[in-house]
């Protein structure tokens, strides 16, 4: 019975520790393309050492919670996260660039992603606009809510007048 209870825990342990690895973290991509949509794919690369080595094609280059990209005239680094199994989420930092570069193309903004072998493919995620108003809240009738309101505020008084009356007339009795 301990076996069976120590093995179930290991396994349990196990998914709990892979769930929380980031896949990203200490790898180097030479980005292939960034299409007009926004897809980008990438190819695993040898690591570069920055900021000593200048890279000779378009990078991404992951550490902990801080990426790197550019090329050889252009650096620019920021933050990233996982926030769902398969989205990453790129914020922009910093950015360095000489004078006669002309800059590439970036990402920035949420992405899902998928692996396939050495290669990743990245799409951009839904954007949800918060400006954009929710279909439920689109149909809120604001003039509904005041005359509820007046309503409720109404009844209550209502009730508060009826109960004085009720106490009134007991005194008097």
């Amino acid at each position: 019975m301990k076996k069976v209870f120590s093995l179930a825990a290991a396994f349990v342990l196990t998914v709990q520790l892979s769930a929380q690895t980031n896949v990203f973290q200490k790898t180097t991509w030479k980005i292939e393309s960034i299409s007009a949509d926004g897809k980008a794919v990438l190819k695993k690369a040898k690591k570069i050492n920055l900021p000593s080595e200048q890279s000779k094609f378009h990078f991404l280059q992951f550490d902990n919670e801080k990426f790197d990209t550019g090329n050889h005239c252009f650096h620019m680094d920021g933050r990233y996260s996982i926030i769902e199994p398969d989205t990453i989420e790129f914020s922009e930092g910093a950015a360095d660039m000489a004078g006669d570069c002309r800059e590439p193309k970036s990402l920035t903004g949420n992405y899902t992603f998928i692996f396939k072998n050495d290669t990743v493919e990245l799409t951009p995620a839904e954007k949800i606009d918060y400006d954009e108003p929710m279909p439920e809240v689109a149909d809120f009738n604001e003039n509904e809510s005041v005359e509820t309101a007046e309503k409720a505020a109404n009844d209550i008084q209502k009730s508060a007048d009826k109960s004085k009356k009720k106490s009134a007339g007991k005194t008097k009795k």
